[in-house]
């Protein structure tokens, strides 16, 4: 129709699709046909999530005698809504859901927690007046590029307005907690870490071999976060925070050091590496010498917090810490036959 709505499709699908189009008892109907491929279908649906006050705009006008005034524009309230787009298979199992916030008349949509729960984007789209939309960004803590796009249309016309948000200035590191009262814990995870074969058959002295069970041992840690950008939310990529230790079975804060990363990193061991057990092979005899390895590890939450340097705003990163440390060891001799 004629200064109606100019819509545009694209087919993104490898077999081409059908436009029909009928009209009966003054309604127009439009049907767009393609090949079932794999039987998976599309259905669209929304969620009202709340209402919007309209907000009063008042103006002088010198025509108008003192004491009176005229409504120009009569407000109305408007509704704010999450549409949703569900791909389901043949079996009718959801495979994809894409989720888009919907503002009905005029209001403001505030990208919060209810959007984008990861907290990494704060911007607001605001419509104050039908022909008027108001996008204010306030930061992208992405590393990249965070992009989106806004729909606005009548029942005449549609447009599409395209937003970027570069990355934001980085936040600077506050303080970090732990949860030091609830965490798991156990000292009893043992490990095989090495085994050799002694062969020792065409040899009438004895054989001594010198096992270090602590030798190239670590202390190992890593932070984790459910929020994949969670570690580049610092301007210090990589800061030197305090992490808590096991002292006679209780999680404590003893001044021990570590990066805030999300790399497997490795800490040197609180004792030396030195320690070294003599194993002897008998004369006319072969040996399997397995070095097992007890551990301590535990696992707690923690909690960041950030400073914005210029709008001293605060956030909050939360995840766990994993923590992995050699504290004993066990030496098997296994006699081979062979």
């Amino acid at each position: 129709m004629w200064g109606g709505p100019d819509f545009k499709f694209k087919n993104n699908r490898d077999y081409p699709i059908k436009i029909e189009a009928s009209y009966a008892n003054s309604k127009l109907t439009c049907k767009i046909i393609g090949t079932n491929v794999d039987g998976s279908y599309v259905k669209f649906t929304s969620e009202r999530t709340g209402d919007v006050a309209y907000n009063t705009k008042y103006e002088n006008d010198a025509t108008i005698p003192e004491g009176q005034q005229v409504t120009k524009q009569a407000g109305s309230n408007g509704g704010r809504a999450v549409s949703y787009r569900l791909v389901y298979d043949k079996d009718g199992n959801i495979v994809s859901q894409n989720q888009s916030p919907v503002l009905e008349g005029l209001g403001k949509i505030v990208c919060d927690d209810i959007i984008y729960k990861d907290k990494m984007v704060d911007f607001a789209i605001e419509r104050t007046h039908p022909r008027e939309v108001k996008i204010t960004v306030n930061e992208n803590m992405y590393s990249s590029l965070f992009q989106f796009c806004v729909t606005v249309s009548n029942e005449y016309e549609t447009k599409k307005i395209y937003v970027s948000i570069t990355p934001s200035d980085r936040y600077i590191f506050d303080r970090i907690t732990y949860s030091l009262d609830a965490y798991s814990y156990t000292d009893k995870q043992i490990e095989e870490r090495k085994s050799i074969v002694v062969n020792n058959r065409g040899d009438e002295s004895i054989v001594t071999n010198y096992i270090f069970p602590f030798k190239d041992e670590h202390r190992q840690i890593q932070f984790t976060s459910n929020n994949p950008e969670a570690f580049n939310l610092l301007a210090d990529s990589k800061p030197e925070v305090e992490i808590p230790g096991i002292v006679d079975g209780h999680l404590v804060m003893n001044g021990e050091l570590a990066r805030y990363a999300s790399d497997m990193q490795q800490l040197p061991l609180p004792f030396p590496d030195t320690e070294k057990e003599a194993v002897t092979t008998p004369p006319k005899t072969s040996q399997r010498i397995t070095l097992l390895l007890e551990y301590e590890w535990f696992e707690t939450n923690f909690t960041l917090y950030a400073v914005h340097p210029k709008t001293k705003k605060e956030k909050v990163i939360t995840g766990t810490l994993q923590s992995k440390m050699p504290k004993g060891y066990f030496i098997k001799s296994e006699k081979l036959n062979n």
